[in-house]
Order: C-alpha cells, then sequence, then structure tokens
C-alpha cells in the first residue's frame, strides 16, 4: 500500500474499513505524549500476530514519546528500545 495525506486517525479508519491486517507498523507522526500513545493503542488492533509496531525519537529530546513507549510496555510488553528506535511485537 502506498503513502497517502491524511491524519493517522482518518488512516486507521480507512485500514479496518478495508480489514487490513500489517506485519509492520512504524509510527512516526507526533512526538507529544498523548498522539504516540493514541497512535499504538490504534494502530495496535491491525497488527498481525507476531507483527511489530515500530518507532524512532526514543531520546532525551522526545520526553513524550519516552513517556508514551514506557507506560504502554505494560499493556503491550516490553518495547524493545534499539538506541533511538523503539519496537512492540505481538505475540
Amino acid at each position: 500500500m502506498a503513502p497517502f495525506p491524511i491524519s493517522s486517525l482518518q488512516a486507521v479508519d480507512v485500514l479496518k474499513n478495508y480489514k487490513i491486517e500489517a506485519d509492520l507498523i512504524y509510527i512516526d507522526a507526533s512526538h507529544e505524549y498523548k498522539p504516540v500513545k493514541d497512535d499504538i493503542n490504534m494502530y495496535w488492533s491491525l497488527l498481525k500476530n507476531g507483527g511489530s509496531i515500530i518507532g524512532d525519537d526514543y531520546q532525551g529530546g522526545w520526553p513524550g514519546v519516552i513517556k508514551a513507549v514506557d507506560e504502554l510496555s505494560s499493556v503491550y510488553g516490553k518495547a524493545e528500545i534499539l538506541g533511538v528506535v523503539w519496537k512492540f511485537t505481538r505475540a
């Protein structure tokens, strides 16, 4: 699927409508706590078993990213941190 210019909230509705399931989802829309957390939560339902959600900017300049990822580690399992990249994998 090619990228298309709509918000992440609109995109998740489109993908759900077409019953898309993903092996890999890359999140990089916002760097603020609530939008990052919302994106992870919204897109989790589209992820296939064994699939991963990844993102970047897990670093000091983006405390909202760090807070959202760390907080959701208690929901989706401990996030794997690879430098500034983070990853949740669905079991």
